[in-house]
């Protein structure tokens, strides 16, 4: 889905920048005679995968399933194999579809259920059998019409549990026995009424979680038991409230997690243990705050992952260890999350090689980076350095945020965790080559949205919580030589948007309503060394999306309606000491999300349809007196979100299909110096938007979520030569 977001800030200009951008002029001015896309950069940018499920063969290999698209840095489709020090194992079956939810391993042979077309090259259908030697496809094929959630080994047959209709040439409900030699349905049939999540054996009985509200005929919310030879359902009925997603069978206590709040008879959140006998809640309790996914039992201790942050009110995050007497929460607490507001959860847990193997969707493990996967160890809670990561493709921009450091240096932000193979998250920079320098790590929690330079110091506002595991929410600075976090911490309720570095204060624009515990919304001057908030507030309704300090004046643009009582729609200006707002007002009647400056007059892009009472589609042109100029370059359906000005050359990216009547597809250059026909022949045509653009002494940066520039492969990150234009001017 794409995601559509604040775009990165505005930047001005000191003298200190001059030299950095003579060098940004001279090198754009002779790139001038075309569009080529440079070699560099290309940065093979990754985000976490998901591991939804995890197996141990006998030989101590681990076997991994999810959604996901390399390992270790190395391509696998998702399916892989871990040998048991973490390294990764040449077998490779290579999986073709959505996802590989469940796992079983029964003597040489892998069974993975899922929802997928091919394995290893041959047709199967959302459940297959892979020789554990080779990686081939052996000849079951059951072919459920269905999802496969779940499976568990029984004697001589192999459980399945999903969303299936029809498998193994019978019509199956959702549950099925398999024969392991034939791959077609035994007559056991209990037929639940709604889909299965989980599966369990132990007792002479299958246990079945999930989503449903009758087995076998027999009213059974969310949670059953059926006989493994007859399919009967038993009268074993603990009644869950909500689904079920886990099961544990560990002699006579079956444990069950889900999303339920009570089951067997009694309140519990999100997971319980119940006697095998009666069905009922015994007095185990560890008191987990929301929804448990995995359960994987070993010795004394019952291993718990979710999405929960807490276990009897200790701090506990997506993973626990339980003392399996008492229900209490041990000492042991690895701290695994990711990128706030996205849904972190372990999905599957499993102990072996003295390690206990944490599956889901999550981008650390304490103070160590693991997209997905991790071994741990029970004693110290330190995940081992390898299994490292399983990554997947960017399912929205990968670049947000862009600017170059006054050595030339192009620092590059958004929503990631690997680079080249290397941990990066959030944060990037590119040697004078524009390969990436993988020396230089600073690093986020979450999604940098915008960033903004001094000369020493790089600032970033985001989505993010962390910063090089320190507490930093929504914005954070680092040295610029070490990459090192500085004191920096103006403790945003909601991450910044956009940040302007102008000399004695930091410029930040978003959504939040405090800064450093002190109500202020929507924009903020921030203290450069501390993040202190400076008493300077424009009072804006709602958010802030750019920011242009210009003299004494501070331009704002977003979806305001008003700064402090004075009506301003999308666009105003504040005083640059006192906070008061101006007389300027040009009135647009939408969102403005960019502004850029160019010999005194403003340009402004964004969601408005007209500016000043006159017809703007998305773009205009404005003087200082607020009147809107003649310049009209309409700016085609979705819209774009970023101008970056190098001399006389307006920069323009988005999600547009045309600009100024020309098919110039989410990048676009205009000639500021023409009244009409100012849309340039530059038309470098991504494969997809753009987010934001730097000039640099590499050429004319682009970043987004595309996955071409002009006609080469380039995932989010992309240099081009410049416009066909003389550059005039510096940077206003």
């Amino acid at each position: 889905m794409i995601r559509h977001l604040a775009p990165p800030p505005r930047r001005t200009t000191s003298a200190r920048h001059a030299v950095v951008l003579a060098l940004v002029f001279l090198a754009l001015a002779f790139a001038a005679r075309g569009q080529a896309v440079r070699p560099q950069p290309n940065i093979a940018f990754e985000t976490s995968g998901m591991v939804r499920t995890i197996a141990a063969q006998a030989d101590g290999r681990i076997v991994i399933g999810g959604v996901f698209k390399t390992v270790n840095g190395v391509a696998r489709n998702n399916l892989a194999r871990f040998n048991a020090d973490g390294s990764l194992d040449a077998w490779n079956p290579n999986v073709d579809g959505d996802s590989v939810n469940a796992l079983a391993v029964i003597g040489g042979t892998v069974y993975i259920g899922g929802v997928f077309d091919t394995v290893a090259g041959s047709a199967r259908r959302n459940l297959a059998a892979i020789d554990a030697a080779t990686g081939a496809a052996t000849s079951w094929n059951p072919s459920p019409d269905g999802e496969v959630n779940a499976l568990a080994t029984g004697s001589g047959v192999l459980y399945a549990g999903g969303a299936f209709a029809n498998l193994g040439g019978a019509a199956r409900a959702r549950l099925a026995a398999i024969s392991l030699g034939s791959g077609t349905a035994t007559s056991w049939n209990p037929a639940p009424n709604g889909d299965v999540f989980a599966l369990a054996t132990g007792n002479g009985v299958v246990y079945l979680g999930g989503r449903f509200s009758a087995a076998g005929g027999q009213p059974r919310d969310a949670i059953a038991a059926i006989d493994a030879t007859t399919g009967v359902v038993t009268a074993w009925k603990p009644d869950a409230n909500r689904d079920v997603y886990a099961l544990a069978v560990d002699g006579s206590t079956v444990y069950a997690g889900g999303l339920f709040f009570g089951i067997g008879g009694v309140q519990r959140v999100g997971v319980a243990a119940l006697s095998a006998s009666t069905g009922l809640a015994t007095a185990w309790n560890p008191g987990v705050n929301t929804t448990v996914s995995a359960i994987a039992v070993s010795g004394n201790a019952v291993y718990l992952g979710g999405n929960f942050t807490s276990t009897g009110g200790a701090a506990r995050s997506r993973v626990a260890a339980i003392d399996k007497t008492t229900g209490a929460a041990t000492s042991w607490n690895p701290d695994i999350y990711g990128e706030p507001g996205n849904f972190n959860e372990v999905l599957s847990l499993a102990v072996a090689n003295g390690a206990v193997y944490a599956g889901g969707y999550y981008t650390r493990v304490g103070n160590a980076p693991h997209l997905g996967v991790a071994a741990i160890d029970p004693a110290t809670a330190q995940a081992r350095a390898l299994p490292d990561y399983v990554g997947g493709p960017p399912s929205g921009p990968v670049v947000y945020a862009s600017g170059v450091d006054v050595n030339g240096r192009l620092v590059i932000g958004g929503m990631f965790q690997r680079a080249n193979g290397s941990a990066h998250e959030g944060l990037v920079r590119l040697n004078a080559d524009g390969t990436l320098d993988d020396a230089w790590r600073p690093g986020v929690s979450g999604a940098v949205l915008g960033l903004t330079l001094s000369p020493t110091t790089l600032y970033v506002g985001g989505t993010f919580q962390r910063a090089q595991n320190v507490a930093r929410s929504g914005a954070a600075a680092f040295d610029l030589t070490t990459g090192a976090l500085t004191a920096f911490d103006p403790q945003l309720d909601v991450g910044a948007n956009t940040l302007v570095y102008a000399g004695d204060r930091v410029y930040a624009g978003g959504n939040f309503l405090s800064v450093g515990g002190t109500a202020q919304g929507f924009v903020a001057a921030l203290n450069p060394a501390t993040g202190a908030r400076i008493d300077w507030n424009p009072r804006p309704n709602r958010e802030v999306r750019t920011i242009l300090p210009v003299g004494d004046t501070v331009y704002l643009g977003g979806d305001f309606i008003s700064l402090g009582t004075s009506p301003r729609y999308g666009l105003g200006a504040a005083d640059r000491v006192t906070g008061a707002v101006t007389a300027w007002n040009p009135t647009a009647d939408s969102g403005v999300y960019a502004l850029a400056t160019y010999r005194g007059n403003l340009y402004a892009l964004g969601a408005f349809l007209t500016m000043g009472g006159q017809p703007r589609q998305r773009f205009a042109a404005i003087d200082r007196n607020g009147q809107v100029l003649p310049l009209d370059v309409p700016v085609g359906f979705y819209g774009a979100n970023e101008l970056s000005l190098a001399g006389s050359t307006l920069y323009v990216g988005g999600a547009f299909e045309s600009i100024g009547g020309v098919g110039a597809r989410y990048l676009a250059a205009l000639d500021l110096t023409r009244t009409t026909n100012a849309v340039q022949s530059w038309a470098p045509l991504p494969q997809g938007y753009v987010q934001t653009i730097a000039p640099s002494p590499l050429g004319i940066f682009a970043g987004g979520f595309f996955v071409a520039m002009g006609g080469e492969p380039r995932r989010g990150n992309a240099v081009v030569s410049g416009a066909d234009l003389l550059l005039r001017d510096g940077f206003e």
